[in-house]
């Protein structure tokens, strides 16, 4: 029984699932590989910075960064830090977010800029990637304290 299917037409069939597999691989890892480009690229955008930070400046949850906080701008006379044990579960429920960046945005009016960016960072502790992405630009954590 002849179903007009030869070797050389099974053959030419095989190889070329075997070429578009192939180029569907290739296409899956370069779109994944872009995906990554633009999150990497997202950590570098102003954007990126703004939201988080603009996210901190108005949370009143649970502080985790707090304490850290308290850390990075401890010893600069005229900012006001909560009158509470310095620990990590008292100071996390007295101190949130917004008084720490407020905290933070008076310290850099003073020139203290290098205690305002670490206390930014501290406001995203309780987000890994977001801090690491935020602590690659400095620059432009200062740019979101000059806009405010």
């Amino acid at each position: 029984m002849n179903n007009g299917k030869g070797f050389g037409s099974v053959s030419l069939q095989r190889f070329v699932s075997w070429v578009v597999l192939k180029k569907a691989m290739v296409l899956a890892a370069l779109l994944l590989g872009a995906a990554l480009t633009i999150s990497q690229a997202n950590a570098q955008d102003y954007g990126f910075v703004k939201a988080n930070l603009d996210w901190s400046a108005g949370d009143h949850g649970f502080n985790e960064g707090g304490l850290c906080g308290v850390n990075a701008l401890q010893g600069i006379s005229g900012i006001s830090l909560p009158n509470v044990p310095f620990e990590y579960q008292v100071l996390g429920n007295v101190w949130d977010r917004t008084n720490m960046m407020n905290a933070a945005q008076a310290a850099f009016r003073m020139g203290f800029v290098n205690a305002a960016v670490n206390t930014a960072l501290c406001s995203q502790i309780h987000n890994g990637p977001v801090q690491q992405a935020l602590a690659q630009r400095p620059d432009l954590i200062v740019a979101w304290f000059k806009s405010r």
